[in-house]
């Protein structure tokens, strides 16, 4: 087994918070009772050794034989090891050897089935694993059915997460008939549209199985360096969904009973509120399909090549060196200052993007149009090496097509004459603002609605600045979040079907 895929996403749990989720899901209990468990991931033992834990102040001998209804699957053996010491010195238990098993979760080894199943499994987006681990996984997105294909894995779903993955084939392979499961888990599975759609049951989605409550941890550390937003899922199979769902909310250290719903009543982010009547709706904004919310330019990791910065009427490449540009294909990049309330003024923009396509097609220039600007031919020339070498699929595909000068996220909507723009990723409040077309999105960090009139973008900024936009939005508790405000997410509230501009 390689290194790269025994480091993969792991999150370890500390013993006092596998002992709570153990307490609290019920798992301990079930297991008093004589029911067998299976932490699926258990990396150094965590989990099995928290009923250990607390089941070691009665009787050792009954304690022992308790022992060999936990099971473990692990896929780095030297945890097996560390943990089989770690009992035995601790506890005086000898562990069933054979119930810490050595294997990958998706390996055909891995099928013992149980009552009940407690981890934490690895967090990692399908985009950000290693090659040897994408060729290993791919197909079993497909195979549990968190995708259609393998095209989808790869293009628009590869934000699919690996936790989603481990839980969907737990509850499908692992998991007896009506048995139960709950597992630490980013809560973006639930509350972000998008990757995860296919994973989360509703009422007559014959997932074959439910989602009976939601622990929303936010503010508890517990897990050292992560960041994203995490909490307990709670699951029982052969049952179908029902709303709402109890959700769990620490506040003022004290836990709170919230509600969620799916966004569409289906398989949407979920949105959480506190009645039981509540209807999750979005609000709605009709408007046309050419005002679509989009993403702003993604140099496929080549920043560095074509984020210039600009001091006075200089513009400098990230070497420090100064550079000559045609200005037709340089364009004010979005940063924080355009979303601070003041004046702006596009040629004080520090930051700036080459956007080597054409204006009215979107598309990359092709190399006789490029010849158009020698300076910028020169200098992409100059990087071609690094621009080659960009990895994905979609960069890929046009870099084997000998385009490798171009950019991602870039359509006609790139250049439209306004934009109404906000800042989509880790944001607490929602804020859009006119700006003038020119200006570019950077990357998922801003998102905007392309205008061909300042009419219609006031218009739009006035229906996107209702007080129930933000409200909708923070519905989904991604806020302070990369999934805050994505386009994708925001077109949501959107109907297409008219021309006319207005919020219903």
């Amino acid at each position: 087994m390689t290194d790269s895929l025994l480091s993969i996403g792991r999150v370890f749990t500390p013993l006092d918070w596998a002992k709570w989720l153990i307490i609290e899901s019920g798992a301990f209990r079930a297991w008093e009772q004589g029911a067998e468990i299976l932490d699926p991931t258990c990396g150094d033992g965590a989990f099995l050794e928290a009923f250990i834990a607390l089941g070691s102040g009665k009787d050792h001998n009954s304690l022992q034989d308790r022992a060999a209804r936990l099971f473990g699957i692990e896929i780095n053996t030297a945890d097996k090891h560390a943990f089989l010491r770690r009992i035995w010195e601790k506890y005086s238990i000898e562990f069933p050897a054979n119930n810490f098993i050595c294997c990958d979760i998706f390996e055909d080894r891995a099928t013992k089935a149980v009552d009940f199943i407690v981890g934490n499994p690895p967090w990692s987006n399908f985009s950000d694993l290693p090659p040897s681990a994408k060729d290993r996984w791919a197909n079993h997105f497909i195979t549990h059915g968190l995708v259609k294909s393998k095209k989808d894995v790869l293009l628009g779903k590869s934000r699919a997460d690996l936790c989603a993955l481990v839980i969907k084939k737990c509850i499908d392979i692992n998991l007896r008939p009506n048995g139960r499961a709950s597992f630490f888990a980013p809560l973006s599975i639930l509350f972000n549209d998008g990757a995860n759609d296919r994973m989360r049951p509703y009422p007559n989605s014959r997932h074959g199985y439910a989602i009976e409550s939601v622990w929303d941890l936010e503010g508890q550390e517990i897990f050292d360096g992560i960041a994203t937003r995490y909490g307990v899922i709670d699951f029982v199979k052969s049952r179908d969904q029902t709303w709402p769902v109890r959700t769990m909310v620490m506040k003022g250290g004290v836990w709170c009973k919230t509600l969620s719903t799916s966004s569409d009543r289906k398989s949407g982010g979920w949105i959480r509120h506190e009645s039981d009547g509540f209807l999750a709706s979005a609000p709605r904004i009709i408007a046309r399909s050419a005002n679509k919310p989009r993403q702003g330019v993604n140099t496929g990791g080549a920043n560095d090549v074509f984020v210039l910065s600009k001091s006075g009427s200089t513009f400098i490449e990230s070497s420090g060196c100064a550079v000559d540009i045609e200005r037709e294909l340089l364009f004010p990049l979005m940063q924080k200052t355009q979303f601070s309330g003041e004046p702006v003024i596009v040629e004080n923009a520090l930051k700036w993007i080459i956007v080597p396509h054409d204006r009215r097609s979107g598309r990359p220039l092709s190399w006789s149009d490029l010849a158009r600007y020698p300076n910028a031919m020169k200098y992409l020339s100059r990087h071609q090496g690094t621009l080659k070498n960009r990895k994905g699929v979609l960069i890929g595909s046009n870099i084997t097509k000998g385009i490798w000068w171009s950019l991602l996220g870039v359509g006609p909507y790139s250049f439209s004459p306004w934009k109404v723009a906000w800042e989509s990723l880790g944001k607490k409040a929602f804020r859009p603002v006119l700006l003038d077309g020119t200006w570019q999105g950077n990357q998922a960090m801003h998102a905007y609605c392309p205008c061909d009139t300042k009419e219609e973008a006031e218009s739009l900024l006035e229906a996107l600045n209702a007080k129930e936009i933000e409200d909708w939005l923070k519905s989904f508790s991604m806020d302070g979040t990369c999934n805050w405000a994505q386009p994708g997410k925001v077109a949501k509230i959107f109907d297409f079907e008219l021309e006319q501009l207005s919020l219903i």
